[in-house]
């Protein structure tokens, strides 16, 4: 019967690491945090290899869970809209971080960040790739929280950007719900 659990606790694992369809991405930087969905697929063990990444539907997977701003908590956000940036909205992924941050329109053209604006509280702007020394230049492993009424940064910082290793969180959950029922059985 172990071998049974055993091999159905292998089947979930694979199934549930290679069938992952969407990458849940944490990200933080200074006092900020939170997530955003991409494409792509996760592999085992959490694994996302290297390539280019879109966030989904715009950016309403785009979730801030800590920020020094309380009314910045939540969903409620859109990409590009303060900056003629249009989708796809994207980042490079090398295996570790962000190589790259990119949106399409005229800010796509000419910079390598990604906006992402409050829908009601416009003051502040999230950008991806930016760095308040020089707002001509590309710096991938930044983030800031931008003040658009100051016009500087608000908050910035190194950012850290990882993959939420979901596949391999619910096939511990079903090993675990496997072993439940080998014991009350």
């Amino acid at each position: 019967m172990m071998k049974k659990i055993l091999v159905s606790f292998l089947f979930v694992a694979f199934v549930t690491g290679v069938a992952s369809a969407d990458i849940t991405w944490d990200w933080s930087f200074a006092s900020e945090a939170g997530t955003f969905v991409t494409n792509g697929v996760v592999g085992t063990g959490g694994v996302v290899a290297p390539g280019t990444y879109a966030l989904l539907d715009g950016t309403s997977s785009f979730m801030v869970t800590a920020s020094v701003v309380g009314g910045l908590l939540g969903n409620n956000y859109t990409a590009g809209t303060a900056y003629n940036g249009t989708a796809p909205f994207t980042f490079d992924w090398d295996g570790s971080s962000a190589t790259k941050w990119d949106c399409g329109g005229s800010l796509g053209a000419i910079r390598d960040w990604l906006p992402i604006r409050h829908n009601t509280i416009t003051k502040y702007d999230y950008i991806f790739g930016f760095d308040d020394v020089d707002k001509n230049i590309s710096f991938p492993g930044r983030a800031a929280l931008y003040d658009n009424v100051a016009r500087v940064s608000y908050i910035e910082g190194d950012i850290a950007l990882a993959p939420v290793p979901e596949p391999a969180t619910i096939a511990l959950l079903s090993f675990g719900a496997l072993a439940l029922i080998r014991r009350k059985k």
